[in-house]
Protein backbone atom coordinates (compact mmCIF):
# COMPACT_ATOMS: atom_id res chain seq x y z
CA UNK A 1 0.00 0.00 0.00
CA UNK A 2 1.92 3.39 -0.86
CA UNK A 3 0.76 6.89 -2.26
CA UNK A 4 3.62 8.48 -4.47
CA UNK A 5 3.56 11.47 -6.00
CA UNK A 6 4.04 11.78 -9.29
CA UNK A 7 4.36 14.90 -12.47
CA UNK A 8 2.29 14.36 -15.91
CA UNK A 9 3.87 16.75 -19.02
CA UNK A 10 1.27 18.61 -20.68
CA UNK A 11 3.01 18.89 -24.01
CA UNK A 12 1.59 22.12 -25.08
CA UNK A 13 0.92 24.18 -22.02
CA UNK A 14 5.02 24.23 -20.60
CA UNK A 15 4.00 22.70 -17.87
CA UNK A 16 3.70 19.88 -15.29
CA UNK A 17 0.52 18.00 -13.71
CA UNK A 18 1.21 16.73 -10.49
CA UNK A 19 -0.89 13.74 -9.54
CA UNK A 20 -1.14 10.92 -6.61
CA UNK A 21 -0.33 7.27 -7.61
CA UNK A 22 -2.53 5.19 -5.02
CA UNK A 23 -1.30 1.34 -4.85
CA UNK A 24 -4.27 -0.20 -2.42
CA UNK A 25 -3.51 -3.36 -0.28
CA UNK A 26 -6.39 -5.42 -2.98
CA UNK A 27 -3.61 -4.82 -5.99
CA UNK A 28 -5.93 -1.69 -6.89
CA UNK A 29 -4.45 1.37 -8.34
CA UNK A 30 -5.90 4.57 -8.97
CA UNK A 31 -4.95 7.87 -10.16
CA UNK A 32 -6.11 11.57 -7.87
CA UNK A 33 -5.01 14.48 -9.99
CA UNK A 34 -4.54 17.40 -7.71
CA UNK A 35 -5.15 20.60 -9.80
CA UNK A 36 -1.62 21.85 -9.18
CA UNK A 37 0.91 22.53 -11.38
CA UNK A 38 4.71 23.20 -12.13
CA UNK A 39 6.56 25.00 -14.46
CA UNK A 40 8.96 23.12 -16.49
CA UNK A 41 11.31 26.43 -16.92
CA UNK A 42 10.81 28.35 -14.27
CA UNK A 43 12.81 32.21 -15.67
CA UNK A 44 12.66 33.85 -12.47
CA UNK A 45 12.24 33.56 -8.47
CA UNK A 46 8.51 34.17 -8.44
CA UNK A 47 8.32 31.37 -11.02
CA UNK A 48 10.64 28.97 -8.59
CA UNK A 49 8.23 30.28 -5.53
CA UNK A 50 4.96 28.98 -7.40
CA UNK A 51 7.06 25.87 -8.41
CA UNK A 52 8.04 25.39 -4.42
CA UNK A 53 4.67 26.14 -2.84
CA UNK A 54 2.86 23.92 -5.20
CA UNK A 55 5.36 20.93 -4.58
CA UNK A 56 5.02 21.89 -0.55
CA UNK A 57 0.93 21.53 -1.00
CA UNK A 58 1.26 18.65 -3.17
CA UNK A 59 3.17 16.33 -0.87
CA UNK A 60 1.12 17.76 2.05
CA UNK A 61 -1.84 16.52 0.56
CA UNK A 62 0.14 13.36 -0.45
CA UNK A 63 1.30 12.64 3.36
CA UNK A 64 -2.38 13.12 4.29
CA UNK A 65 -4.06 10.50 1.96
CA UNK A 66 -1.41 7.82 2.94
CA UNK A 67 -2.50 8.50 7.03
CA UNK A 68 -5.81 8.26 5.93
CA UNK A 69 -5.10 4.82 4.10
CA UNK A 70 -2.95 3.84 6.80
CA UNK A 71 -6.08 4.87 9.59
CA UNK A 72 -8.54 3.23 7.62
CA UNK A 73 -6.70 -0.17 6.57
CA UNK A 74 -8.92 -3.61 6.92
CA UNK A 75 -11.78 -1.57 8.01
CA UNK A 76 -11.95 -2.55 11.74
CA UNK A 77 -11.22 -0.73 14.84
CA UNK A 78 -7.39 -0.70 15.79
CA UNK A 79 -5.34 1.11 18.21
CA UNK A 80 -3.97 3.65 15.24
CA UNK A 81 -7.04 4.30 14.48
CA UNK A 82 -8.15 6.22 17.61
CA UNK A 83 -4.88 7.65 17.79
CA UNK A 84 -5.31 9.61 14.64
CA UNK A 85 -4.56 13.27 15.01
CA UNK A 86 -8.19 14.82 14.59
CA UNK A 87 -6.86 17.84 13.18
CA UNK A 88 -5.50 15.96 10.29
CA UNK A 89 -8.39 14.43 9.92
CA UNK A 90 -10.35 17.50 9.69
CA UNK A 91 -7.78 19.33 7.04
CA UNK A 92 -7.54 16.21 4.55
CA UNK A 93 -11.37 16.57 4.83
CA UNK A 94 -11.17 20.13 4.19
CA UNK A 95 -9.50 20.07 0.86
CA UNK A 96 -12.06 17.69 -0.31
CA UNK A 97 -14.27 20.14 0.23
CA UNK A 98 -15.76 22.48 -2.84
CA UNK A 99 -14.08 26.05 -3.00
CA UNK A 100 -17.45 27.47 -1.69
CA UNK A 101 -17.28 25.63 1.84
CA UNK A 102 -13.80 25.17 1.71
CA UNK A 103 -13.40 28.31 4.04
CA UNK A 104 -16.13 27.48 6.24
CA UNK A 105 -14.82 23.97 6.79
CA UNK A 106 -11.23 25.53 7.80
CA UNK A 107 -12.44 28.11 9.96
CA UNK A 108 -14.19 25.53 11.94
CA UNK A 109 -11.70 23.48 12.47
CA UNK A 110 -9.66 26.60 13.72
CA UNK A 111 -11.79 27.92 15.98
CA UNK A 112 -11.87 23.92 17.10
CA UNK A 113 -8.31 23.90 17.40
CA UNK A 114 -8.18 27.22 19.72
CA UNK A 115 -11.11 24.97 21.81
CA UNK A 116 -8.82 22.71 22.62
CA UNK A 117 -5.62 24.90 23.05
CA UNK A 118 -3.45 21.98 21.47
CA UNK A 119 -2.24 21.03 17.93
CA UNK A 120 -2.48 17.11 18.62
CA UNK A 121 -6.03 15.77 19.77
CA UNK A 122 -6.80 11.38 19.34
CA UNK A 123 -10.12 11.34 17.36
CA UNK A 124 -11.10 8.18 19.75
CA UNK A 125 -10.62 10.36 22.55
CA UNK A 126 -13.25 13.12 21.62
CA UNK A 127 -16.31 12.66 23.68
CA UNK A 128 -20.20 14.32 23.73
CA UNK A 129 -19.60 16.64 26.84
CA UNK A 130 -16.18 17.68 24.68
CA UNK A 131 -18.86 18.39 21.35
CA UNK A 132 -20.92 20.06 23.64
CA UNK A 133 -18.78 22.07 25.35
CA UNK A 134 -17.47 23.42 22.08
CA UNK A 135 -21.04 23.96 21.23
CA UNK A 136 -21.24 26.30 24.35
CA UNK A 137 -17.86 27.90 23.58
CA UNK A 138 -18.92 29.15 20.11
CA UNK A 139 -22.19 30.51 21.75
CA UNK A 140 -20.21 33.25 24.34
CA UNK A 141 -17.93 33.94 21.40
CA UNK A 142 -19.50 36.48 20.17
CA UNK A 143 -20.38 34.77 16.53
CA UNK A 144 -23.70 35.51 15.10
CA UNK A 145 -26.21 32.68 15.77
CA UNK A 146 -26.55 31.71 12.45
CA UNK A 147 -22.39 31.53 11.88
CA UNK A 148 -22.21 29.35 15.16
CA UNK A 149 -25.21 26.88 13.54
CA UNK A 150 -23.37 26.75 10.23
CA UNK A 151 -19.48 25.98 12.21
CA UNK A 152 -21.18 23.37 14.39
CA UNK A 153 -22.99 21.78 11.46
CA UNK A 154 -19.50 21.52 9.98
CA UNK A 155 -18.05 20.37 12.86
CA UNK A 156 -20.62 17.25 12.75
CA UNK A 157 -20.12 16.48 8.85
CA UNK A 158 -16.55 15.86 9.83
CA UNK A 159 -17.43 13.77 12.37
CA UNK A 160 -19.93 11.47 10.27
CA UNK A 161 -16.83 11.18 7.68
CA UNK A 162 -14.83 10.03 10.08
CA UNK A 163 -17.75 7.22 11.44
CA UNK A 164 -18.47 6.29 7.53
CA UNK A 165 -14.38 6.03 7.03
CA UNK A 166 -14.39 3.81 9.96
CA UNK A 167 -12.00 5.93 12.08
CA UNK A 168 -14.11 5.82 15.22
CA UNK A 169 -16.97 3.63 15.87
CA UNK A 170 -20.04 6.20 16.99
CA UNK A 171 -20.29 9.71 15.99
CA UNK A 172 -19.49 12.59 19.62
CA UNK A 173 -21.78 14.63 17.89
CA UNK A 174 -24.92 12.26 17.12
CA UNK A 175 -26.88 13.26 20.48
CA UNK A 176 -25.19 16.61 20.15
CA UNK A 177 -28.29 19.05 18.92
CA UNK A 178 -27.10 22.27 16.84
CA UNK A 179 -27.39 25.92 18.33
CA UNK A 180 -31.10 27.63 17.81
CA UNK A 181 -31.12 29.74 15.52
CA UNK A 182 -33.56 32.36 14.24
CA UNK A 183 -34.69 32.86 10.38
CA UNK A 184 -32.54 34.84 8.04
CA UNK A 185 -34.42 37.70 6.77
CA UNK A 186 -33.87 37.60 3.13
CA UNK A 187 -33.08 40.80 1.15
CA UNK A 188 -35.11 40.91 -2.32
CA UNK A 189 -35.82 43.87 -4.97
CA UNK A 190 -38.77 44.69 -6.08
CA UNK A 191 -39.72 44.81 -9.74
CA UNK A 192 -39.63 48.16 -9.80
CA UNK A 193 -36.12 48.24 -7.90
CA UNK A 194 -34.81 45.87 -10.57
CA UNK A 195 -36.24 48.14 -13.83
CA UNK A 196 -34.59 50.95 -11.72
CA UNK A 197 -31.27 49.10 -12.03
CA UNK A 198 -32.07 47.73 -15.53
CA UNK A 199 -31.88 52.04 -16.53
CA UNK A 200 -28.66 52.56 -14.38
CA UNK A 201 -25.42 52.24 -15.61
CA UNK A 202 -23.10 49.76 -14.06
CA UNK A 203 -19.32 50.30 -15.09
CA UNK A 204 -18.96 46.36 -15.74
CA UNK A 205 -21.70 45.64 -18.24
CA UNK A 206 -21.26 41.75 -18.00
CA UNK A 207 -22.06 42.06 -14.00
CA UNK A 208 -25.15 43.78 -15.27
CA UNK A 209 -26.15 41.46 -17.63
CA UNK A 210 -26.00 37.92 -15.40
CA UNK A 211 -27.23 40.04 -12.24
CA UNK A 212 -30.82 40.98 -14.21
CA UNK A 213 -30.47 38.02 -15.72
CA UNK A 214 -30.31 36.16 -12.44
CA UNK A 215 -33.73 38.26 -11.36
CA UNK A 216 -35.45 36.28 -14.51
CA UNK A 217 -34.03 33.05 -13.58
CA UNK A 218 -33.01 32.60 -10.62
CA UNK A 219 -29.42 31.27 -11.61
CA UNK A 220 -26.56 30.99 -9.04
CA UNK A 221 -23.28 32.48 -9.16
CA UNK A 222 -21.05 29.37 -10.34
CA UNK A 223 -24.08 28.70 -12.80
CA UNK A 224 -24.02 32.00 -14.22
CA UNK A 225 -19.92 31.76 -14.54
CA UNK A 226 -20.04 28.53 -16.31
CA UNK A 227 -23.44 29.40 -18.87
CA UNK A 228 -22.35 29.13 -22.34
CA UNK A 229 -24.33 28.99 -25.54
CA UNK A 230 -24.84 25.68 -26.10
CA UNK A 231 -26.91 25.71 -22.59
CA UNK A 232 -29.80 27.65 -24.45
CA UNK A 233 -32.29 25.48 -26.47
CA UNK A 234 -35.25 26.55 -28.35
CA UNK A 235 -35.37 29.48 -25.89
CA UNK A 236 -35.27 27.63 -22.55
CA UNK A 237 -32.28 26.64 -20.34
CA UNK A 238 -30.95 23.50 -20.00
CA UNK A 239 -28.03 22.70 -17.91
CA UNK A 240 -26.90 20.68 -14.64
CA UNK A 241 -26.82 22.84 -11.76
CA UNK A 242 -23.55 23.19 -9.73
CA UNK A 243 -24.81 22.67 -6.69
CA UNK A 244 -27.47 19.87 -6.42
CA UNK A 245 -26.35 18.35 -9.94
CA UNK A 246 -30.18 18.28 -10.83
CA UNK A 247 -30.30 19.02 -14.52
CA UNK A 248 -32.60 21.80 -15.46
CA UNK A 249 -35.13 22.81 -18.03
CA UNK A 250 -36.33 26.50 -17.73
CA UNK A 251 -38.25 28.84 -20.23
CA UNK A 252 -36.82 32.09 -20.90
CA UNK A 253 -38.86 35.22 -21.12
CA UNK A 254 -37.83 37.60 -23.20
CA UNK A 255 -35.88 39.91 -20.59
CA UNK A 256 -33.34 36.78 -20.36
CA UNK A 257 -33.04 36.20 -23.87
CA UNK A 258 -32.18 39.90 -24.33
CA UNK A 259 -29.46 39.67 -22.19
CA UNK A 260 -28.60 36.72 -23.81
CA UNK A 261 -28.19 38.22 -26.96
CA UNK A 262 -28.02 36.67 -30.13
CA UNK A 263 -24.25 36.29 -30.90
CA UNK A 264 -23.39 33.53 -28.67
CA UNK A 265 -21.14 30.82 -29.60
CA UNK A 266 -22.11 27.46 -28.13
CA UNK A 267 -18.82 26.74 -26.30
CA UNK A 268 -18.21 30.49 -25.29
CA UNK A 269 -19.39 31.83 -21.68
CA UNK A 270 -22.37 34.30 -22.06
CA UNK A 271 -21.18 36.46 -18.99
CA UNK A 272 -17.61 37.04 -18.49
CA UNK A 273 -17.43 37.29 -14.62
CA UNK A 274 -14.55 37.27 -12.37
CA UNK A 275 -14.05 34.16 -10.59
CA UNK A 276 -14.15 35.99 -7.55
CA UNK A 277 -17.60 36.59 -6.52
CA UNK A 278 -16.45 39.22 -3.53
CA UNK A 279 -15.52 41.21 -6.41
CA UNK A 280 -18.31 41.32 -8.41
CA UNK A 281 -20.43 41.84 -4.90
CA UNK A 282 -18.45 45.27 -4.81
CA UNK A 283 -19.48 46.18 -8.45
CA UNK A 284 -23.62 45.24 -7.67
CA UNK A 285 -23.37 47.75 -4.36
CA UNK A 286 -21.34 50.42 -6.21
CA UNK A 287 -24.23 50.18 -8.85
CA UNK A 288 -27.17 49.93 -6.52
CA UNK A 289 -25.58 53.01 -4.54
CA UNK A 290 -25.67 54.86 -8.17
CA UNK A 291 -29.47 53.27 -8.90
CA UNK A 292 -30.43 54.61 -5.06
CA UNK A 293 -31.13 51.73 -3.84
CA UNK A 294 -29.74 51.55 -0.37
CA UNK A 295 -30.24 47.56 0.44
CA UNK A 296 -26.95 45.68 0.61
CA UNK A 297 -26.52 43.45 -2.53
CA UNK A 298 -25.39 40.28 -3.71
CA UNK A 299 -25.82 37.98 -6.54
CA UNK A 300 -27.52 35.55 -4.29
CA UNK A 301 -30.35 38.57 -3.93
CA UNK A 302 -31.12 38.17 -7.57
CA UNK A 303 -32.17 34.87 -6.74
CA UNK A 304 -33.89 35.80 -3.70
CA UNK A 305 -35.62 38.42 -5.76
CA UNK A 306 -36.42 36.06 -8.54
CA UNK A 307 -38.41 33.49 -5.86
CA UNK A 308 -39.68 36.09 -4.15
CA UNK A 309 -41.35 38.34 -7.01
CA UNK A 310 -42.75 35.13 -9.00
CA UNK A 311 -44.70 34.47 -5.79
CA UNK A 312 -46.07 37.61 -5.04
CA UNK A 313 -47.45 37.52 -8.80
CA UNK A 314 -49.19 34.60 -7.82
CA UNK A 315 -47.04 31.36 -9.08
CA UNK A 316 -47.72 28.21 -7.55
CA UNK A 317 -45.27 27.90 -5.40
CA UNK A 318 -44.76 24.12 -6.86
CA UNK A 319 -43.52 25.67 -10.04
CA UNK A 320 -41.35 28.11 -8.31
CA UNK A 321 -39.69 25.18 -6.58
CA UNK A 322 -39.65 23.04 -9.77
CA UNK A 323 -37.54 26.47 -11.59
CA UNK A 324 -36.01 27.24 -8.66
CA UNK A 325 -34.13 23.43 -8.91
CA UNK A 326 -34.98 23.07 -5.15
CA UNK A 327 -34.34 19.28 -4.56
CA UNK A 328 -37.29 19.56 -1.73
CA UNK A 329 -40.33 22.20 -1.66
CA UNK A 330 -39.68 22.98 2.12
CA UNK A 331 -36.23 24.80 0.83
CA UNK A 332 -39.32 27.26 -1.58
CA UNK A 333 -41.32 27.60 1.37
CA UNK A 334 -39.08 30.18 3.11
CA UNK A 335 -40.17 32.48 0.67
CA UNK A 336 -43.36 31.76 0.85
CA UNK A 337 -43.12 32.84 4.43
CA UNK A 338 -41.47 36.17 3.05
CA UNK A 339 -44.88 36.76 0.99
CA UNK A 340 -47.35 36.53 3.77
CA UNK A 341 -45.33 38.56 6.12
CA UNK A 342 -44.98 41.15 3.15
CA UNK A 343 -49.16 40.54 2.93
CA UNK A 344 -49.18 41.54 6.68
CA UNK A 345 -47.31 44.64 6.46
CA UNK A 346 -49.45 45.86 3.18
CA UNK A 347 -52.58 45.34 5.53
CA UNK A 348 -50.88 46.95 8.83
CA UNK A 349 -50.53 50.26 6.67
CA UNK A 350 -54.27 50.56 6.02
CA UNK A 351 -55.39 53.63 8.02
CA UNK A 352 -57.79 53.07 11.38
CA UNK A 353 -61.45 54.26 10.64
Amino acid sequence: MSVTLRKKDLKTSGKYSLYLDIYQETGKRKFEFLKLYLLKKPRNEDQKSYNRENLRLAESIRAKRELLMNTTKNGFETVSKVRANFFDFAELICEQKKFSTFRDYKTTTAHFKTFVGAELLPIGSISPELIEDFRNYLATSGLKENTQFNYFAKLKTIFKEAVRKKLIPTDPCADVKNVKVNPIQKTFLTTDEIKRLSETACKNEHVKRAFLFACNTGLRFGDLQKLTGKDIVNNSLQFKQQKTHEVVYFPLNNNALKLIGTETKSDEQIFKLYKDIARCNVILRAWASDAGIEKYLTFHVARHSFATNLLVLGADISVVSKLFGHTSLKHTMIYAKIVNSLKSDAVNRLPDF
